[in-house]
């Protein structure tokens, strides 16, 4: 009976897996992962299967579909609907795209759901674990794909010449894009909220009730 029931779950955490990576192909391919706001802030909703997956399946799975979201970063870069990316092609430098697209997620996706794992121990029913670890997910990949880019933007000569001046217009530039990037991230983290919050609920619900 045990046995049965444990592959009972293991077979529904594969289905859960394989319609989550489904799911972060098409938007990551499609305009459904990315609201646009106005012509310069862009919202991304992809990491909400990657907290989907924290709550439904732990950091390891979560991390598999940061994994996921990253190679279609990758992807819309020769595809050419990824600006950042389609720098990076256009110099060549295809080990930088690959550093600053793909680690980050997989870092994004397994520390989501590291911390949604650890919200859970103390808030035993439920009650803000859930909305504090989806908003953390929003900012570790605002934080960790601007931290990366910062890191890896130095190589790119246009990026540099932008932003590492040193003049006037090399900091109006710099501040104005911070300003930019904080803006777009604190609505992407209410977004990812309204939006990932209930659906995981919902989920795990559901998924509690087919494994019983």
């Amino acid at each position: 009976m045990t046995n049965a029931i444990e592959k009972k779950q293991s077979v529904l955490k594969l289905t859960q897996l394989a319609v989550l990576t489904a799911i972060t192909l098409i938007m990551g391919l499609t305009p459904l992962g990315f609201i646009p706001v106005n012509p310069v802030l862009t919202v991304t909703t992809m990491c909400v299967p990657i907290f989907v997956a924290a709550v439904l399946c732990g950091k390891y799975a979560s991390a598999y579909i940061g994994l996921i979201f990253g190679i279609t970063s990758v992807a819309q870069a020769f595809i050419g609907t990824s600006s950042m990316g389609v720098l990076f092609v256009s110099k060549g430098m295809y080990l930088q795209l690959f550093l600053l697209a793909v680690p980050t997620r997989v870092l994004v996706g397994f520390l989501s759901g590291l911390i949604f794992e650890n919200l859970r121990k103390v808030d035993k029913k439920g009650a803000w674990s859930y909305e504090i670890g989806a908003l953390l997910t929003s900012w570790l990949n605002t934080v960790l794909y601007i931290g990366a880019l910062a890191v890896i933007g130095t190589t790119v000569p246009e990026i540099r010449a932008k932003f590492g001046a040193g003049d006037k217009l090399g900091i109006a530039l710099f501040a104005a894009a911070i300003a930019a990037v904080l803006t777009n991230a604190i609505i992407e983290s209410l977004v990812m909220t309204i939006i990932s919050v209930p659906v995981s609920k919902v989920l795990e619900k559901a998924v509690k009730k087919i494994s019983t």
